[in-house]
């Protein structure tokens, strides 16, 4: 099984589609569901947006740090958990994200994450690729072809497509 991450354009946050070809590829981690942790409030996280009840991922030494979820479903899945990575050599944006298919069929999907810094949208990151069986979570990895900008504040989950495995 390989992931295929979609690149977009850098300027351009309009749409981003499957593309013929493929940037890079990598073998996803298949987990089972992470446990329950004890939260701020009865449905919020330490650090979440508000009404959010997704658990920030703890950043890695020298990452940048995890901004707060907006949305966190979108059509079958779920995002349980995303960081953004340190943005290393290249410059530019990529993160860790478990998502997670709520459906009772094994699905496949193109997702995008949305960063944003206060009103602005200043990258898309994506991973497409990866069956996910019913119930199941898997992490995979994003990648974006926009330049890293420091100060990201929140991001949001968006199922681009859905198939049938």
């Amino acid at each position: 099984m390989t992931l295929l991450f979609v690149g977009g354009s850098g300027s351009s946050h309009q749409a981003h589609r499957r593309q013929n070809d493929a940037s890079a590829t990598s073998i996803p981690a298949v987990t089972t569901p992470p446990p329950a942790t004890p939260a701020a409030a009865p449905d919020q996280q330490p650090g979440a947006a508000p009404g959010s009840t997704v658990p920030a991922a703890p950043a890695a030494p020298g990452a940048p740090p995890t901004p707060a979820a907006a949305k966190t479903k979108d059509g079958s899945f779920t995002l349980v958990r995303f960081s953004i990575d340190d943005p290393g050599p290249s410059g530019l944006f990529s993160g860790q994200a478990t998502i997670r298919n709520n459906a009772s069929q094994r699905l496949d999907g193109d997702w995008e994450v949305r960063l944003y810094k206060g009103s602005d949208l200043v990258a898309t990151a994506q991973a497409s690729g990866v069956p996910i069986d019913p119930g199941q979570t898997v992490t995979v990895q994003m990648q974006s072809s926009d330049h890293y900008v420091a100060g990201v504040d929140r991001y949001e989950f968006k199922t681009a497509a859905t198939y049938r495995v």
